[in-house]
């Protein structure tokens, strides 16, 4: 069943930066998948050229050192950070229907297959303010959980 769009004016976000975050919320659970292949992953490093000094390093590339380990490290820190903040805004909007919320955000099931235990109002009012917490989050401007 496929969900229909949130009216977010009243949130202050518009019709095309709800697309952006619902798609950046979809990508949920293969960012997660990510980041665990990434600690399995075998990686290649490429030898290290000494210089003058003795000293080794990585051949440069774009500019800077290469660093095949960093880089990847740094791309799993990325993903992991993009799925704790999904994971935080859900619990921020509400920390009892959260569960609920990040699979009505990370999947395209319907609130009918996702049977929250509450009423259907209060759980879509639940998901727009996700969507808002979400919003301020990516922008940082929530540090805390006073929302």
């Amino acid at each position: 069943m496929k969900q229909r769009p949130l009216k977010m004016d009243a949130w202050g976000i518009s019709y095309d930066e709800y697309k952006e975050l619902y798609h950046f919320c979809q990508q949920y659970r293969a960012k997660k998948q990510a980041a665990a292949d990434m600690l399995t992953m075998p990686c290649s490093i490429p030898r290290a050229v000494a210089d003058a000094s003795g000293r080794a390093e990585f051949l440069p590339h774009g500019g800077r050192t290469s660093n095949p380990v960093e880089a990847a490290a740094e791309r799993r820190e990325q993903l992991l950070n993009d799925v704790r903040m999904i994971e935080r805004a859900a619990t921020v909007a509400d920390s009892e229907l959260a569960p609920w919320i990040l699979r009505a955000v990370t999947t395209k099931d319907g609130i009918a297959l996702i049977d929250p235990p509450c009423g259907r109002r209060q759980f879509i009012n639940a998901r727009r303010k996700f969507f808002f917490v979400l919003s301020e989050l990516k922008k940082g401007f929530l540090w805390d959980n006073k929302v």
